[in-house]
Formats: C-alpha cells, sequence, structure tokens
C-alpha cells in the first residue's frame, strides 16, 4: 500500500498531525490523507510541457 502526502492545505480529508517521517526538501511538514482509497487523475499542460497530478477525491473545508 502506497503513503500519500497532501500539498492542499484546506483539504477535509488531510490529517491535521504532521507526520513524523516525512518532510519536504524546504522542510516544511508532510501531511497524509485519512481516505484509504483516492483517485489521481494526470492532467498536461502543453504550455509548460509538463504533467500535473491532482486528487479527484479534494473537497475544501467548509468555513462558517
Amino acid at each position: 500500500m502506497a503513503k500519500v502526502i497532501c500539498n492542499i492545505g484546506n483539504c477535509k480529508h488531510r490529517l491535521r498531525k504532521p507526520s513524523r517521517t516525512y518532510k519536504r526538501r524546504d522542510g516544511k511538514r508532510c501531511y497524509g490523507c485519512e481516505l484509504h482509497a483516492i483517485s489521481v487523475s494526470l492532467k498536461f499542460d502543453p504550455d509548460l510541457d509538463v504533467c500535473i497530478a491532482s486528487c479527484d477525491d479534494y473537497e475544501p473545508i467548509e468555513e462558517d
């Protein structure tokens, strides 16, 4: 099973406690995903000639 590291700050599925094992290259904390299965789609940007992966299960936190 793969570990999912979430970079989206306002996703309701992102764990609130930072990972003890993983850190980003710049020293920022990594957070996991609480979902057991996610769907990731690849989007190709022809202007930059890159492929970007994005989570299809992203749901923003609803603010009151």
